[in-house]
């Protein structure tokens, strides 16, 4: 193998001394991992200004586009962009120009379509097992003492949730009693609700 290079880069590939500009360390780490797979290097030195032409070859070479196999949405978003079922499913006009046969045509868009709702349910698994791993990890942080101020959840099946603009959280409460397993008595600060249990999960601290 031979290797035409600078002064400056045939001393630093013979070891001689060490570059530390950040444009030629990974072009010298190439010429030495290269070098490795030869019985034989022979390094000629060319002087640089006989060596423009090469360098401006290369320099154009470096700017044109090539193809990775896959499309801008699959880089960017990390999965295949999905076509809507509209535009995949042609018009009665079309069926008939075309003179696309029943059983062919059904057969080819029923696994499209099978396709998409399998990639939805996995994006949909995928979410609530992201969350439900965060819920655990945060609760694992987080350690509750009686008489501590916390608020309640408000459920689907609770009246307070009725309603567009209904609130998410009701309280403050006073943990009264913890019992095992992340459970507790609550107790309304003033006196008037009698005590209510309930898990951990479904409380959060009060910051006054």
């Amino acid at each position: 193998m031979e290797i035409d290079q600078d002064v400056e880069e045939f001393r630093q590939a013979q070891g001689e001394w060490e570059t530390w500009d950040i444009k030629i360390i990974p072009y010298m780490q190439h010429v030495e991992d290269l070098s490795k797979r030869f019985k034989y290097v022979e390094f000629r030195y060319i002087p640089r200004f006989h060596n423009e032409s090469a360098d401006a070859l290369a320099t154009l070479a470096s700017m044109l586009p090539y193809l990775v196999g896959e499309t801008p949405y699959l880089l960017v978003y990390g999965t295949k962009a999905v076509i809507p079922t509209e535009v995949e499913i042609p018009s009665l006009r079309i069926i008939v120009e075309v003179e696309i046969e029943d059983n062919e045509w059904f057969k080819t868009h029923l696994e499209q379509l099978t396709l998409i709702d399998e990639k939805l349910m996995v994006a949909v698994c995928h979410g609530q097992l992201y969350q439900q791993r965060m819920t655990r990890s945060n609760n694992k942080k987080v350690n509750f003492e009686v008489g501590q101020l916390i608020l309640r959840c408000i459920l689907l099946h609770h009246k307070e949730a009725k309603g567009m603009f209904a609130p998410n959280w009701k309280g403050p409460y006073i943990i009264r009693k913890l019992l095992p397993k992340g459970a507790m008595f609550l107790g309304d600060i003033e006196g008037n609700d009698p005590e209510i249990a309930i898990n951990a999960d479904a409380v959060k601290w009060y910051y006054v």
